[in-house]
């Protein structure tokens, strides 16, 4: 478990050769899954629909479109999904405006480029929403590219995009939080970095090893 900066060093240290970083955003550039479960929480609440507090674990890694249909069919709502997302959105967007990235994302970032290599963003999030947090943080310049899949994207989506970044690079650590990802990455050649939080059940044997 890597809990602080030294540990975090002697990681990066075992992988001089790093070419290339992939990064989910949700949950791991910053501690957003929580306010990502509120917004959908406050939503569901405003139609008189109330869920357990761990109604999002499950849900974790998934587009918002998947997300959105499993809601609809278990509480049986009728609004179409893209009024539901945008409706989401405008109560998200004021709860992300004080977060901060998360304390590894700096030295993690400045590790690579170090190493010349390049950092990427593959996520379910929504495109605007990434490049808005980037941008309010000054870090949009340290991402190569960011395929932010948005509410249509689906599983696989991401999946084709994680892996080609695999494919395309000689060393590759994969950053997440989910751990149907960082299984799929475990298959290859990659290395593996899994993020602990309150909304996930990630353990020893998710990743290569786990931040909190």
């Amino acid at each position: 478990m890597i809990q602080n900066l030294e540990q975090l060093a002697l990681f990066l240290n075992n992988v001089p050769s790093l070419t290339c970083c992939v990064w989910d955003f949700d949950g791991v550039i910053a501690d957003t899954e929580p306010l990502q479960a509120k917004s959908y929480q406050l939503l569901l609440k405003q139609r008189g629909i109330e869920v357990s507090p761990d109604f999002f674990q499950d849900l974790i890694g998934n587009s918002e479109e998947k997300i959105w249909k499993d809601l609809k069919s278990q509480h049986q709502l009728k609004n179409p999904i893209q009024q539901l997302s945008l409706t989401r959105h405008e109560i998200l967007l004021p709860l992300l405006e004080h977060i901060e990235p998360n304390w590894f994302v700096a030295p993690v970032l400045k590790e690579i480029r170090n190493l010349g290599g390049i950092s990427v963003i593959v996520s379910a999030g929504g495109p605007k929403l990434i490049s808005r947090c980037l941008a309010i943080w000054g870090i949009t310049d340290q991402f190569a590219a960011a395929a932010a899949l948005g509410p249509g994207g689906q599983r696989a989506d991401k999946e084709q995009h994680i892996l080609k970044y695999i494919t395309e690079n000689e060393s590759v650590l994969l950053i997440e939080d989910s751990e149907h990802y960082l299984n799929l990455a475990k298959q290859t050649a990659a290395l593996t970095l899994g993020v602990s939080h309150s909304l996930n059940k990630l353990n020893d044997e998710s990743a290569d090893s786990l931040i909190a």
